[in-house]
């Protein structure tokens, strides 16, 4: 029996036709229609604030600076918050905005993420900031979208990839250019190109092959990240400073080629905490001994990518306290139950009463977003009812969570919130609201109780649970 081998480079276009019948056929738009009918009484809620990231969006706008623009980052389903409303969201107001400022273009991780976005309506540019392979790259035909390139070794085969695309059209000239930014290492070493291999980058991308074809590929960006930007405390990281000097020399030059003046190029660096050095900056210099203060060059950059600050949150505390958090998660009382001084709760049976208690079951557990990290000292937010039946919106009871946090349910010690609830003539019952994730416990919170990152724990945030847009 002979054995089949796999190749991958025969595979991925194979890939890339299936996603896009897929994606181009009503299927999506299906599978979301069906998923809010049948979710209407889902037991586990994503609440999204609107106003909260048109606020965060318009704070940014400002503190950039006029004539800059924004990229928002929706990658990774736009941390939790749901990538093609979110879009759409934003989409809304590019319209009202100066032409010479607003919006650039959406930044995605994937292909995936680019062709979900124009599945969903969504007709803004998009750059692709993860790698996409250059047989995909050559072959694509979505509209309106950039490709990050990362190294050379990915210039040189996009470029034979693309010889070949246009070779089979007899020759002539491809009709849909392919628009790719460059990627500069100026310090991050994680990937990208070093400043000093820029031309060369340039020179593959830009040179016509051998018989004269051209390849349609047009450069129309460069882009770097920082690796240190949310280092400010008790000063700005000298790793920052080396980045920025290394940009601008880089940009200086870029910007002087015929090529890339005059706007033909677009120029971004700074992630949510890099907006710092949109304007000066002043830092203790540590190398002179003294208390001294000298200033941090400003970027030169015409974007700024905009992820998490978008949601509410930056490692900036001084622009934190100006953003609204726009995510909340709840979801209600599955089970109470009485237990005896003794009884173990959960898997492990890592917590044990030491007194007669009364438990409850949450309908959510790792799986839905709920860290497992907080198991035996995280807690939830429980509303007591009066006796009509009606929700206290303004009186709520913090209960710990007990026990393991398991894959779809969270065990939370009720006992002294039913006593407190009944002395305010209020009850705690079957289906009662519980607040998983809210202002009073946001994810910069629970990402310092779990030793972590909010965006962690926005992201974990399962892609399936109904998301309401308010």
């Amino acid at each position: 029996m002979k054995m089949s081998i796999f190749k991958p480079s025969t595979f991925i276009p194979k890939i890339t036709t299936s996603l896009h019948r897929l994606v181009g056929s009503n299927f999506i738009k299906n599978l979301a229609i069906y998923s809010e009918q049948n979710c209407s009484d889902s037991l586990v809620t994503v609440e999204i604030n609107k106003e909260a990231i048109l606020h965060n969006y318009n704070w940014y706008l400002k503190l950039i600076g006029e004539g800059k623009r924004i990229a928002p980052v929706l990658k990774s389903n736009a941390y939790g918050h749901g990538l093609v409303e979110t879009a759409k969201i934003l989409e809304s107001i590019i319209s009202k905005q100066d032409t010479k400022a607003g919006v650039e273009f959406f930044t995605v991780d994937s292909m995936f993420e680019a062709y979900a976005l124009r599945a969903g309506g969504i007709h803004t540019k998009l750059l692709v900031l993860g790698f996409v392979d250059p047989k995909i790259i050559a072959r694509n035909t979505l509209p309106n979208v950039i490709f990050m390139i990362t190294s050379l070794e990915q210039a040189r085969a996009l470029v034979k990839e693309r010889t070949i695309v246009v070779k089979r059209l007899f020759n002539k000239i491809f009709e849909t250019k392919i628009e790719v930014h460059i990627k500069v290492n100026t310090g991050m070493n994680r990937q990208g190109i070093r400043p000093e291999e820029v031309d060369e980058c340039i020179a593959i991308l830009t040179h016509l092959s051998l018989d004269t074809l051209h390849t349609g590929i047009k450069i129309t960006g460069f882009a770097s990240h920082f690796a240190e930007a949310d280092s400010v405390q008790p000063e700005i990281s000298s790793k920052t400073i080396k980045q920025i000097s290394t940009w601008n020399s880089l940009v200086k030059i870029l910007r002087q080629r015929p090529e890339f003046s005059d706007s033909k190029a677009v120029f971004h660096i700074s992630n949510t905490a890099g907006t710092l050095f949109t304007k000066v900056q002043k830092v203790a210099n540590k190398n002179e001994g003294s208390l001294a203060s000298n200033p941090v060059q400003v970027i030169d950059a015409d974007v700024c990518r905009i992820g998490i600050g978008l949601f509410g949150y930056s490692d900036i505390k001084n622009h934190e306290k100006h953003l609204i958090p726009a995510l909340s998660m709840h979801t209600i009382i599955s089970g109470i139950y009485n237990i005896k001084i003794g009884d173990s709760v959960g898997y492990s049976s890592t917590w044990v009463a030491k007194r007669n208690s009364i438990i409850a079951t949450i309908p959510a557990g790792y799986y839905e977003g709920i860290d497992r990290r907080l198991s035996n000292k995280g807690f939830v937010t429980v509303f007591g009812y009066t006796s009509a039946g009606e929700i206290e919106a303004n009186k709520d009871f913090k209960c710990p969570i007990i026990g393991r946090v398991s894959m779809n349910i969270t065990t939370i010690d009720i006992t002294d919130a039913m006593v407190a609830a009944n002395n305010d003539n209020l009850e705690i019952k079957l289906g009662s609201k519980v607040n998983i994730l809210d202002s009073n416990f946001n994810a910069r919170d629970i990402g310092n109780m779990c030793d972590t990152i909010p965006y962690e724990i926005l992201v974990h945030i399962q892609g399936q649970l109904k998301r309401i847009y308010k």
